[in-house]
């Protein structure tokens, strides 16, 4: 199952060195976290959302006016959505709340 991410980019050419299939990422047991910029690009945009149809169980956050370089240029809206999905993953730490 294969899936087109551009029109120039196919799923295996971006993921396939690392084995990363479509029922392996699926299979992935861990919190995944997929932060996009809305306005980042094309190509980032689809591998997202071709990573959102294999990891159904993704927490996906959609940064609001960010582009490609959300950390940086929207840190603050970044750093709120890392630490509220931290209770996810089990990794937050308690004692600051």
């Amino acid at each position: 199952m294969w899936m087109l991410v551009t029109p120039s980019i196919e799923w295996p050419t971006a993921f396939e060195a690392h084995n990363a299939t479509p029922e392996a990422l699926a299979a992935l047991q861990m919190p995944i976290h997929l932060i996009v910029g809305r306005k980042t690009t094309r190509a980032a945009s689809a591998v997202v959302e071709v990573l959102r149809r294999v990891c159904p169980r993704a927490h996906y956050t959609d940064i609001e006016g960010a582009g490609h370089m959300a950390p940086v240029t929207h840190a603050e809206l970044v750093n709120a959505a890392i630490e509220e999905f931290l209770p996810v993953t089990g990794s937050a730490d308690e004692s600051r709340a």
